[in-house]
């Protein structure tokens, strides 16, 4: 969780978005940077959900319903994907 909390409030937050919140602000909508950041952060945080999701269930299933819709089975059936770090 230390690991965790480290990257959202050091790496993306004082790094990621400070470098990038030009692009998310001034650039076109359908701009090719524009949609590369908000590719990255959509799989960030569809990472981290599922990484917080054993810690904090109830955050984690709102997350999920709200990127992919009530109809959508709970972020819990999504497959894991080992994260790997170097």
């Amino acid at each position: 969780m230390n690991e965790l909390s480290y990257f959202a409030n050091i790496t993306l937050s004082s790094f990621y978005f400070d470098v990038n919140k030009d692009c998310l602000y001034a650039d076109r909508q359908d701009g090719i940077e524009r949609r590369r950041v908000l590719t990255v952060l959509d799989q960030t945080l569809a990472t981290m959900t599922q990484v917080l999701a054993p810690v904090l269930p109830h955050l984690a299933e709102e997350i999920h319903a709200t990127l992919h819709g009530l109809d959508e089975p709970s972020v819990f059936t999504s497959p894991w994907t080992p994260l790997v770090c170097n």
